[in-house]
């Protein structure tokens, strides 16, 4: 059986995994931890999975790279 794409973990993340390859989340998990944790790991793609099937992709380049061209505020004295 061919099966194309990364391999799928077994069973459905809970938590936002740090150490998982490729990176993979469960359908319940909250996108703005997985915005937030994707701009400092600098993920560019997350993989939502249930159950070791692949639901869908996030694709983080655009959101990533608007944040790594702003300039931080400029404070008057």
């Amino acid at each position: 059986m061919l099966e194309l794409g990364p391999p799928f973990d077994e069973y459905e993340f809970t938590s936002i995994p740090v150490e998982s390859y490729p990176v993979q989340v469960g359908e319940h998990v909250n996108l703005y931890r997985v915005h937030k944790l994707a701009s400092i790991s600098s993920w560019t793609q997350v993989y939502v999975v249930k159950f070791g099937k692949l639901l869908g992709v996030i694709h983080l380049d655009s959101s990533l790279t608007k944040l790594r061209k702003e300039e931080p505020p400029i404070h008057f004295s």
